[in-house]
């Protein structure tokens, strides 16, 4: 397992691994909730989360991944509610997209720390 967030309400939590399966479970119950899926590769594997956040309420989940994408879950059905990309920045050497670090802002805003050091301002 690469990446685990707990919900506030202290009744979900999501889990990752390195192969790109991504989980949300009732951690009162130890159930599975729903599986998450990315429609993207990342070479040489499936998309691989590195970050993730649920919203204070525990209704919505962000992911990051290390392609770069940022992810906008509803909890309660599992499904994708939007998505992003970061900025790349540009660069001589290796592009870096990974996205290390998602919080939910003030209001509708919502942030993405990538591993160019470049900070990402949505709305949700």
């Amino acid at each position: 397992i690469d990446t685990v967030a707990l919900a506030p309400n202290e009744v979900y939590a999501f889990s990752a691994e390195t192969l790109g399966s991504a989980q949300i479970w009732d951690i009162t119950t130890g159930e599975l909730i729903h599986s998450l899926s990315g429609d993207e590769w990342y070479w040489p594997k499936r998309i691989s989360y590195l970050s993730a956040r649920f919203s204070n309420d525990s209704t919505q989940l962000l992911t990051g991944t290390a392609s770069g994408l940022v992810q906008l879950w509803d909890v309660a059905s599992g499904s994708e509610l939007k998505r992003w990309r970061i900025a790349v920045k540009e660069s001589y050497g290796p592009v870096q997209t990974g996205v290390y670090d998602v919080a939910f802002g003030p209001g509708n805003s919502i942030s993405a720390m990538g591993s160019n050091g470049i900070w990402n301002q949505f709305s949700r």
